[in-house]
C-alpha cells in the first residue's frame, strides 16, 4: 500500500508539472513556450495510458462519462456563457444568438474552440484505446494497432488539417501516447527507469535528446510540435521528443516532493478548463494597464492567472459543482 501511495503522489506531481507547463505556455513567455509544448499534453496522455484499466464496457463508460464527459458539458455551458457575454460587451447589444452560437461551437462541434478540446480528445481517445486493447489482446498487437492508427491520422492532419467532430482525428493520434503509458505499466518499464541507479543521467539524456530532436525538426521544417494546431513537423522526431521528455519528467517527479504540484495534479480540471478563457483573459485586461517592465508584467500576469484559477477551484470544491467536475 505504501508503494501505491508513492506512485500516485509522483504521478500527481507529474500531472501538476504538465498543467503548469500548459498554463505558462499560454502566458506567452517567449522561447521557453516551445519547450513546454514538447511534452505538456503528451505527458497527460501517457499518464492516462498508464492508469488505463479495461473494465467491463458498461463500468468503463460510466467512469469516463463521470470523469470526462460530464465535466466537459459543465465547463462547456459555463464557457458558452462567458464567450457569449464577451460578444455582448464587444458589440454593445444583447442577443441570445450569441450564447447559442457559442454553445454550438464549444460543445456541439468542439473543434478546438477552447481548452476543452483536450477533454473530448481524451474521452474519445480512451474509448478507442479500450477497443484496441480488447481486440489486440497482446502488448505487441496493441502497440502495432495504436501506432498505425496514430500514423494514419498524423498524415490526415498534415495533409488536410481540418479537425474532425469532437477532435476525433487527435483522439486517434494520441493512441501512441496512451499505448506507451499502458506498456510502461504492463512491463514495469517506468518503475525500472525511476529506480535505476543512473536515473538522473537517464532523465538528463532523455531531455537532451528531446530538445535536440525538436531543434532538428524546427531547423528543417520551421515548425514546432503543437497538437492544437495539428503541427507535427517531422513526426518521428517530434513524437519521440514528446515521449522522451515525458519519461524524463516522470523520473524527476518521483524524486521530488511538492504539495503545490501534487495539488495541481489532483485538481487539474478547473485550472485546465478555465485558465485561458477566464483567468488569462481577466489577467491580461489588468496587466495591460500596469506601467511595468515586460518581465515584471509577465510575473504579475502569471500570479493573477493562478490566483483567479485558485479562487474558482475553491468555490467549486466547496459546492455541489464539485460533482459536476468529475469529483
Amino acid at each position: 500500500m505504501r508503494q501505491q501511495i508513492k506512485r500516485s503522489e509522483y504521478m500527481d506531481i507529474a500531472k501538476g508539472i504538465s498543467l503548469l507547463a500548459v498554463i505558462l505556455g499560454h502566458c506567452q513567455l517567449g522561447l521557453i513556450d516551445q519547450f513546454f509544448y514538447i511534452f505538456h499534453l503528451p505527458l497527460f496522455f501517457i499518464i492516462s495510458g498508464y492508469f488505463f484499466k479495461p473494465y467491463d464496457l458498461q463500468i468503463f463508460l460510466q467512469k469516463k462519462i463521470k470523469s470526462h464527459l460530464i465535466p466537459f458539458l459543465t465547463c462547456g455551458i459555463f464557457l458558452s456563457i462567458v464567450e457569449g457575454s464577451k460578444l455582448i460587451l464587444e458589440t454593445h447589444s444583447i442577443s441570445p444568438v450569441y450564447f447559442i452560437n457559442q454553445f454550438v461551437r464549444i460543445v456541439i462541434l468542439q473543434q478546438r474552440e477552447t481548452t476543452l478540446w483536450f477533454l473530448t480528445t481524451l474521452f474519445l481517445g480512451i474509448l478507442i484505446f479500450y477497443f484496441i486493447v480488447k481486440i489486440g489482446e497482446t502488448n505487441k498487437k496493441i502497440f502495432m494497432a495504436s501506432s498505425i492508427l496514430s500514423l494514419v491520422f498524423i498524415f490526415y492532419d498534415m495533409w488536410i488539417g481540418q479537425p474532425l467532430l469532437w477532435n476525433l482525428d487527435t483522439a486517434c493520434i494520441i493512441q501512441i501516447f496512451l499505448v506507451i503509458g499502458y506498456i510502461c505499466k504492463k512491463q514495469r518499464l517506468l518503475e525500472k527507469l525511476i529506480d535505476h541507479e543512473k536515473k538522473w543521467s537517464l532523465a538528463l539524456s532523455f531531455t537532451s535528446l528531446a530538445i535536440l530532436f525538436s531543434l532538428i525538426n524546427y531547423w528543417i521544417t520551421g515548425k514546432t510540435f503543437d497538437m492544437f494546431h495539428s503541427s507535427y513537423g517531422i513526426f518521428p522526431l517530434t513524437i519521440s521528443a514528446a515521449i522522451l521528455l515525458s519519461l524524463a519528467i516522470l523520473i524527476v517527479s518521483k524524486q521530488i516532493h511538492s504539495k503545490t504540484l501534487s495539488y495541481l495534479g489532483q485538481n487539474s480540471m478547473v485550472y485546465f478548463a478555465f485558465h485561458q478563457s477566464v483567468a488569462l483573459s481577466l489577467a491580461l485586461k489588468i496587466t495591460r494597464k500596469l506601467p511595468l517592465p515586460t518581465v515584471f508584467n509577465k510575473l504579475v500576469l502569471i500570479v493573477l492567472v493562478f490566483g483567479f484559477c485558485f479562487i474558482m477551484d475553491r468555490i467549486i470544491q466547496n459546492t455541489y459543482l464539485k460533482k459536476l467536475m468529475g469529483k
